[in-house]
């Protein structure tokens, strides 16, 4: 299995399945992990903590939901391209291309994360585009 550590690597890489990325990791989790910072910052308030304590406490969440966010869509994008082997072929050589101009400009691992996580999210629209111009000239081609 892996530690947690791991799985939110893979999560943020799209590795995992868009199931779990979105279910397990987004839903239950995120839903767990959020309710306790809101609680916690309630009570804090109740108790006369700092107002900035409590606001603290409260987003310390965020960036586990950014990464459950950014690993459901690159799940998505990945199931989208086990269905279609044009975008799949295309996103892969735009992950590639960006990674080695990244690499030339010497831009951090995370950096370079963040990059690949473009290309899903311009792979998806692609894949939507070329969906909907398929399903237009088949809608012409009918009439």
């Amino acid at each position: 299995m892996g530690t947690m550590l791991d799985k939110l690597r893979a999560l943020w890489r799209g590795q995992l399945p868009l199931e779990v990325a979105f279910w397990h990791f987004a839903i239950y989790y995120g839903l767990i992990v959020n309710v306790l910072a809101t609680t916690v910052s309630i009570v804090l308030l109740l108790a006369d903590a700092p107002i900035g304590l409590a606001l603290i406490v409260h987003v310390v969440p965020l960036p586990y939901s950014v990464v459950t966010v950014f690993g459901a869509l690159s799940g998505l994008v990945r199931a989208v391209d086990r269905k279609d082997r044009y975008t799949k072929d295309h996103s892969d050589l735009v992950s590639e291309y960006a990674t080695r101009h990244g690499r030339f400009l010497r831009l951090s691992p995370e950096e370079l994360d963040a990059l690949d996580v473009a290309r899903d999210v311009e792979a998806h629209v692609a894949h939507a585009l070329l969906a909907r111009v398929q399903a237009h000239s088949h809608d012409a081609r009918r009439r």
